[in-house]
């Protein structure tokens, strides 16, 4: 693809790759200079020249030897390139994102084994790798680099998918990877005590995932209200809620839990009542599955429907 294609009045050079990693960078590359958690992006700026990048974008001006470009955001620049250049399209697939301490891998799993035995072309991103229509990538990441999650969603897209769920986690809210990715809906778990590496503090963590649950990031939300994160984000939150819980008043609740041979439950979703049946175990996931249920209601699936098929979940892997 041509350099003129991706950044306003640059010359018509061809461009093989995108990356923000200067060790990854091959010949006729745009390297992406991106300010890291210690450093900044331009500090690689020439090992990236070096290695055969042909064009820079940065937050600086340089004297590189090569097409440099300066942007007040580089990351927002990123998002809108990398989508640019590995064709991925706002809208022309469903994005639900799963945000929480724990429970983000089996909901993402969850969902995208139910909503593809509803019919539906499913795709998943996160701790396990991405996953759809038989194919599967390792990311490394819960979630991956700007750069990579558009390489992937276009791969998606391309492919046929038509919703896809996706693991947030907090660094990855924090270092703005979805940044230019809109979500239909976004989950929020729960928060308990984690990454207190790389956050100062658990009112810094919380606000971090709370903060992904506005407008610009999300078009509806569906929350654990028996979380009292969950509780501040519902009644903050500036797009519909869909509340859910075991002990507080809300939306889609459970009642009658026993966790024997199978995991049973009655769940009341918005005044329809349905009985169900899970090869899982645990309170935790009957949490999990209220969560499911909610953003399946959220999307537009028959509650029966998704009651039936609920029965022939498998455990995560």
């Amino acid at each position: 693809m041509k350099l003129s294609l991706l950044i306003d009045n640059a010359p018509d050079i061809e461009i093989s790759q995108v990356t923000d990693d200067a060790r990854e960078v091959t010949q006729g590359a745009l390297f992406i200079a991106r300010d890291g958690s210690t450093k900044s992006g331009a500090d690689y700026a020439l090992e990236a020249v070096k290695r055969g990048a042909v064009a820079v974008l940065s937050d600086r001006e340089s004297s590189l030897p090569v097409f440099s470009c300066v942007a007040s955001s580089v990351n927002a620049e990123m998002g809108r390139i990398a989508d640019k250049f590995y064709m991925r399209h706002e809208g022309a697939m469903k994005i639900v994102a799963v945000v929480g301490t724990n429970g983000k891998t089996t909901t993402t799993r969850l969902l995208y084994e139910l909503v593809s035995m509803l019919g539906k072309r499913c795709g998943v991103i996160g701790t396990l790798g991405a996953e759809w229509n038989g194919k599967s990538v390792n990311t490394g990441l819960t979630t991956p680099g700007r750069i990579a999650l558009s390489k992937i969603l276009g791969e998606m897209e391309r492919d046929g998918v038509e919703y896809v769920f996706i693991e947030v986690s907090a660094h990855a809210i924090a270092q703005g990877r979805l940044q230019g990715i809109r979500a239909d809906l976004a989950i929020f778990t729960n928060l308990t005590q984690d990454h207190l590496d790389y956050f100062t503090n658990m009112e810094e963590y919380a606000e971090v995932k709370a903060g992904f649950f506005n407008s610009r990031y999300i078009g509806c939300a569906v929350v654990n209200v028996d979380d009292a994160v969950g509780r501040g984000i519902a009644v903050r939150c500036d797009v519909p809620v869909i509340t859910y819980g075991l002990e507080t008043p809300c939306d889609v609740f459970a009642i009658d839990v026993t966790d024997g041979e199978t995991l049973d439950f009655f769940v009341n979703a918005m005044d329809e009542v349905f009985s169900y049946r899970l090869s899982l175990h645990g309170r935790f996931n009957v949490y999990n599955m209220l969560g499911v249920i909610s953003a399946t209601k959220a999307l537009g699936f028959s509650g029966r429907e998704v009651c039936l098929v609920a029965r022939r979940l498998s455990p995560v892997p």
